[in-house]
């Protein structure tokens, strides 16, 4: 269900309810999560239970953050099968990058996932990871333009 989580920007207000219908209906799990659609449930491990993937970005204070989940319910219980959360002070209008950081400060912290089939009806997670660090600089733009920027890529199988 869409809804609003009182934050002053971001993904995370959807409220999900998993119900048993057997006797009737009863509740057994509820709580916020970030956005999904049909397509992201389905079994992405091959154990006959159904995963949901989930996105969530917010920005709070200059600073963005999202995550990528991916989870299951097993009895009433939320099984986190694989999370990354990602976090930049820099593409979020967060100012003043010469004054507050100082060299080494990570700056930027960025996981980009996608589920990729693999064959044999399980998938994995491909995972694209940039970090970047400051090298101190005078100025916001010098900062910037002086980030040491690191990427590598993962193929995550999913357990």
């Amino acid at each position: 269900m869409d809804g609003e989580a009182g934050m002053s920007s971001g993904t995370a207000n959807n409220l999900m309810m998993i119900a048993s219908c057997t006797d009737g209906i009863k509740v057994i799990w509820s709580g916020q999560v970030g956005e999904f659609s049909q397509s992201d449930i389905r079994d992405l491990n091959n154990d006959g239970i159904k995963e949901i993937v989930i996105r969530t970005s917010m920005m709070w204070m200059g600073e963005c953050n999202s995550s990528f989940s991916i989870i299951n319910f097993v009895n009433g219980t939320e099984n986190t099968i694989f999370s990354r959360h990602s976090r930049s002070v820099v593409d979020c209008g967060f100012d003043n990058h010469a004054e507050l950081s100082k060299s080494g400060d990570t700056l930027v912290s960025n996981y980009e996932c996608e589920v990729e089939y693999a064959g044999s009806n399980v998938y994995e997670v491909n995972q694209v990871r940039t970090i970047k660090v400051s090298k101190g600089g005078q100025t916001d733009d010098e900062v910037i333009n002086n980030l040491a920027v690191t990427t590598d890529t993962a193929r995550i199988k999913l357990k």
